[in-house]
């Protein structure tokens, strides 16, 4: 009685564990993150309440209403505790239950056809019953981690690792197969009867399996952690950029205005001579020194404007016209997360555009709409870009950096609830809307 009562109180806690997991990760928290644990809390303490209850009285029409009641509460802690569209907070616990449901329903029908056993005979068993929920559970906590996670994040696996990985696959299906064995032999008269060997081999299919799930789940971490260093990085090397840009940017304007008071006096002085002709010339000499301030883009975001000039610069050096249609008074995101986006943005088009032998141009366009940012770049291109799923294939040599960039790109979009859309035709158009 008591192994039961454990047992049950450990499934429940797994299950408020799965919903805590794809809650916080493919859902912004809406209040401080030291609050979260209180979703955790308040959904584990219902399931155990609605165990208790049912545990006492045994009734048919109070069980579907606590049932009810289990379904409606994953749906208002959504609602309550996690930012995005209605339709993301709804289609999220819905997809917890139906993990929930169909593993459960997959795993107990898959043992019955092994075993020829009858769902309800597999249900009176409690041995055979707690070893399904043990199984339940691990499989839904596997399902679960790799969900959120496949698509944050690369994980690269040693070859080492991959053999140790299959070695500890082909024990867990050994052991398996010894256990089906054993199940349909004819029962004999030793000490020790099938059903214990067999209990004996699916516990260390269970440890194995844990342990296999933990060996993962730490990869995926240090995977993480690569990808935040790489990040990192990445803003280190970008803001660095960004102060060189700037150092560029106001020598320059230093030189301007400090060659324009020269200029300034020789032409009140050809003007004063009536010396036309020579100041038509002088004037037309200068036209370039003055260029620079002609594509300077002023924009209220100091950093954003820096970046953008810099970008700007760098591609006319190549030979690129840059268009930029720039009118937005307030970022949604950090300083951080914009350049991160734009500039990964625009260093994908200069790179493609760079390799066109004519008509080579960059428009880019920033715009607040209806408490929206929208952001579009459109780019000319020699090479087609390649697709691999939803992924773009580089032709960089430095294709792990590049990776990083377009990852970072689909990051800070997923980040803040955006869309974004690519069309890859006689341009290559990127279109992403940031939601305020």
């Amino acid at each position: 009685m008591m192994l039961d009562i454990l047992l049950s109180f450990s499934t429940l806690f797994v299950e408020a564990f799965i919903y805590y997991r794809i809650m916080n990760y493919k859902l912004e928290f809406k209040f401080k993150n030291k609050y979260r644990i209180f979703v955790f809390l308040l959904n584990y303490g219902m399931m155990c309440l609605r165990y208790l209850v049912l545990n006492r009285i045994d009734n048919f029409t109070l069980e579907i209403i606590m049932r009810l009641l289990i379904y409606v509460n994953i749906f208002v802690l959504s609602y309550s505790f996690y930012k995005g569209s209605i339709l993301k907070r709804t289609i999220y616990p819905f997809l917890f239950l139906l993990l929930l449901t169909s593993v459960e329903l997959i795993v107990f029908w898959i043992w019955s056809i092994i075993f020829g056993k009858l769902p309800t005979d597999i249900l009176k068993n409690s041995k055979t019953n707690m070893i399904l929920i043990i199984f339940t559970k691990l499989i839904e906590i596997i399902i679960t981690e790799f969900l959120i996670r496949n698509k944050k994040v690369s994980i690269s696996f040693p070859k080492k690792f991959m053999r140790e990985t299959t070695a500890l696959a082909g024990i867990d299906l050994i052991f398996i197969i010894f256990a089906v064995v054993l199940w349909h032999m004819p029962k004999n008269s030793s000490t020790i009867n099938n059903e214990v060997v067999i209990s004996i081999m699916l516990g260390v299919v269970l440890s194995i399996s844990f342990l296999t799930f933990l060996i993962l789940y730490k990869l995926t971490k240090r995977a993480e952690n690569d990808m935040e260093i790489n990040m990192r990085m990445q803003h280190i090397e970008m803001s660095n950029k960004l102060n060189q840009d700037m150092t560029s940017v106001v020598v320059s304007l230093r030189s301007l205005r400090h060659d324009m008071n020269s200029h300034m006096g020789i032409v009140k002085g050809l003007l004063e001579l009536a010396q036309y002709d020579e100041l038509s010339k002088y004037l037309d000499s200068i036209y370039e020194d003055l260029n620079i301030s002609n594509h300077f883009i002023i924009i209220n975001n100091r950093v954003l404007s820096v970046l953008i000039n810099g970008k700007m610069s760098k591609a006319m050096d190549r030979g690129i016209n840059f268009l930029t249609s720039i009118s937005v008074n307030k970022i949604v995101m950090s300083e951080r997360d914009m350049c991160a986006l734009i500039s990964n943005i625009i260093e994908n088009a200069i790179e493609a555009t760079d390799k066109v032998d004519q008509n080579k141009y960059i428009k880019l366009r920033m715009k607040e709409q209806e408490n929206q940012c929208l952001i579009y770049c459109e780019n000319t291109y020699a090479v087609k870009p390649i697709m691999k799923g939803e992924n773009f294939l580089t032709t960089k040599t430095d294709k792990g950096w590049h990776g990083i960039g377009i990852k970072t790109i689909k990051s800070i979009v997923e980040k803040y609830n955006g869309l974004m859309k690519v069309e890859v035709e006689k341009l290559f158009i990127i279109s992403i809307i940031i939601p305020d």
